[in-house]
């Protein structure tokens, strides 16, 4: 009785627990099926499907003749899909052998929360074959775009750079940076899902990638390298510290070349000190010396209390203000307002200061746009300096009116002369002509913008004067032979802040200057500091001016408008069609214009000893302008590759050997004539963009 009692409460017991257990499992199940159903069915969703973001095609950024300055082109980089790796050893250590890696550090990555690392991008073809062969679970290629820079340094403060940071392009200086939302484009979106066992069933596309905009430029590359080599000779020949080459059209503000120096290769950063990336013309101020003087001398004609028929006595060469001394560079007497400047008295600038007065001084600075931002579509632009007239001392007039106690701008001092080239007219200097989309359609065209500070009267009379700069002023080594030239030379003392005064031995040399002086083509700035031992603004930065204007005038076409001096003219008949019959033996010469045609008229031209006619090497490959260079004895210095599109000096020009020859090559010539025909880009059939038909 006892035992069967027992046995009851036992299996009672038993039945009890079971039953227990089945509801405690049914409420887990009941819990689990209603009340977390959705985390549940994320949590597989997790395991079986992941969305992968793919990079967008960066736009491409393109020069005034659709040559290309930067672009993206396809590179395979190596990934590891950590789910898909059976063993992580010997997957690291394979991929280490390949690609020169330490085996510990890629078990690192594949050891980490992400399912997806990338383990090396932009590999060469024979890595990526080496790669494929491994045949890895779990290891990949995938294909993405890297950054190129196809003419190396050329416009590199222009360009700037860019960075991978989170698997995206940012761009770090120049304009990749300023037109970073423009250029990246929009990510694309894969869908990849999987079995239980971590297979991958398919890949969906959900978004495809959009291509960035594009950007056009005002910079003319053939413009831009000659900025750059002759800014680079004068470095080199005067010692300089570093300096700026600045050439724009006044009328528009339209930036043609922009260099700075030192400079960069945008394609590989590595090793580039940061100070070299610092675009110095729109990034660092300086005092300008007297290159400003045409504020003063614009300040004092606008007000009607100086002409230029006006005598200015210049002291013997001091002046004392508030019992300070200054003393000009020479002992002027009497000089005219055009003297003034072309002597680049330093006492006549301070008299005329004085008749304009310290507010009239400080209104005319700022009319003309210093002290405040020009508003230049790159980054990191200063304002330069300039002090409240209720902060002046005693002597800041006269300082301040020959080109002291002022920080400017390259680009701020090279839009004050152009006021003057234009007529009186304030521009906003601007680098991107245009944006377009990636099927070539325009996005946005910057329009130029100017506003008049100055009237016509004015700007007559100063480019007067500023052309007797040149002729007979401290400007002569900026002259171009056969074009009428003006412009301000300038030599400024630099604050030593160890000494707390100027330094007798650091100097900002410059020229600023427009070509042709009757109608201008273009401004251009050119600043050195610290050169040695010359310093002079007229010594130093005057010659490199000239050979930059005149190659300019060449690749514009501006023809010469002014005789040649007279010991260098001949009477000469004009030869029929072909060029000479002999090759002279080379002999170091100028480079001369072309000979106008006339019927069978004896004509005066430039015809020195051993001279003969420029070719004309369009359409040619390098390799044939290389022989013909080497023929006829001339200094090649070819750009890019392909066929002969441009060339200084130009066809039919009268050159002697040795006579250093400039040639432009393109792979895609046609595009050239189709752009003097329509002037847009529309997509190619491979999708790059082409000019539009």
């Amino acid at each position: 009785m006892d035992n069967t009692l027992l046995h009851k409460k036992r299996l009672l017991l038993f039945v009890g627990v079971v039953c227990a257990w089945q509801l405690l499992v049914l409420g887990k199940v009941f819990y689990l099926k209603v009340f977390q159903a959705d985390e549940l069915a994320r949590q597989s969703r997790g395991q079986q499907e992941d969305i992968i973001k793919v990079p967008a095609t960066r736009g491409r950024i393109l020069d005034c003749r659709l040559e290309p300055l930067a672009a993206s082109i396809p590179f395979d980089s190596v990934y590891v899909y950590t789910p898909e790796i059976q063993d992580k050893d010997t997957a690291a250590r394979e991929l280490g052998r390949v690609l020169g890696l330490d085996a510990r550090q890629i078990l690192v990555k594949m050891n980490g929360p992400l399912k997806f690392r990338y383990i090396r991008r932009f590999i060469g073809h024979d890595e990526a074959q080496r790669i494929l062969a491994l045949n890895l679970a779990g290891v990949g290629l995938l294909q993405e775009n890297r950054r190129v820079y196809p003419n190396g340094r050329l416009a590199s403060h222009i360009l700037g750079a860019v960075s991978l940071r989170q698997d995206t392009e940012l761009g770090l200086e120049g304009l990749e940076r300023q037109y970073q939302d423009e250029l990246r484009g929009q990510p694309g979106e894969l869908f990849i899902q999987k079995d239980g066992r971590l297979n991958v069933l398919t890949t969906t596309t959900l978004r495809s990638p959009q291509v960035g905009h594009s950007l056009i430029l005002n910079i003319d590359s053939r413009i831009q390298h000659v900025a750059q080599r002759e800014l680079a000779a004068g470095i080199e020949t005067y010692n300089a510290a570093s300096g700026m080459v600045i050439v724009m059209e006044p009328e528009t503000g339209r930036i043609l070349a922009l260099a700075a120096w030192p400079d960069f290769d945008p394609g590989n950063l590595k090793d580039t000190p940061p100070a070299n990336l610092r675009n110095l013309a729109v990034e660092r101020y300086f005092e300008p010396g007297s290159t400003f003087k045409i504020v003063t001398a614009a300040a004092a004609l606008e007000e009607e209390i100086a002409s230029p028929d006006d005598v200015i006595d210049c002291g013997n060469g001091y002046i004392s203000l508030s019992g300070h001394i200054i003393r000009d560079h020479r002992p002027f007497q009497n000089l005219s307002f055009n003297e003034v400047l072309a002597n680049s008295s330093d006492v006549g600038a301070i008299k005329l200061g004085l008749r304009v007065g310290e507010e009239g001084l400080y209104r005319y600075i700022r009319t003309f746009g210093f002290g405040q931002r020009t508003d230049i579509d790159l980054p990191a632009e200063e304002p330069g300096r300039i002090q409240h007239h209720s902060g002046w001392s005693g002597i800041s007039i006269g300082a301040i009116s020959m080109g002291q106690e002022v920080g400017v701008t390259g680009v701020q001092m090279l839009r004050a002369m152009a006021v003057i080239a234009n007529g009186g007219y304030l521009v906003r200097p601007y680098v991107v002509d245009r944006v377009l989309d990636s099927q070539g359609r325009l996005v946005e065209r910057v329009e130029p913008e100017r506003v008049r500070v100055l009237s016509s009267r004015t700007t007559g009379i100063l480019r007067n004067a500023l052309e007797m700069v040149v002729s007979k002023g401290t400007g002569k080594k900026a002259a171009v032979a056969g074009y009428r030239v003006a412009g301000k030379t300038g030599t400024a003392q630099k604050y030593d802040p160890e000494l707390r005064t100027y330094s007798p031995t650091e100097f900002v040399s410059s020229y600023v200057g427009f070509a042709p002086a009757d109608h201008p083509e273009f401004v251009i700035a050119v600043i050195y500091d610290s050169p040695h031992p010359h310093y002079h603004g007229g010594d130093v930065s005057a010659p490199v001016f000239a050979e930059i204007a005149r190659q300019v005038l060449m690749l514009r076409k501006v023809e010469p408008t002014e005789p040649v001096a007279p010991e260098r003219l001949a009477a000469v008949e004009p030869p029929p069609d072909a060029a000479p019959s002999a090759v002279p033996e080379p002999a170091p010469v100028d480079i001369l214009l072309p000979v106008e045609e006339a019927s069978r008229e004896t004509v005066i031209a430039l015809i020195p000893e051993n001279s003969f006619t420029m070719p004309d090497f369009t359409g040619k490959s390098l390799r044939q302008v290389m022989k013909e260079c080497a023929r006829i004895g001339l200094i090649l210095q070819p750009s890019g590759s392909g066929l002969a599109v441009e060339q200084i000096p130009p066809p039919g020009a009268l050159i002697k050997p040795s006579t250093r020859c400039t040639v432009w090559f393109t792979s895609e010539p046609h595009r050239l004539t189709e752009l003097s025909r329509t002037g847009t880009l529309a997509p190619a059939a491979d999708g790059r963009l082409a000019e539009r038909q």
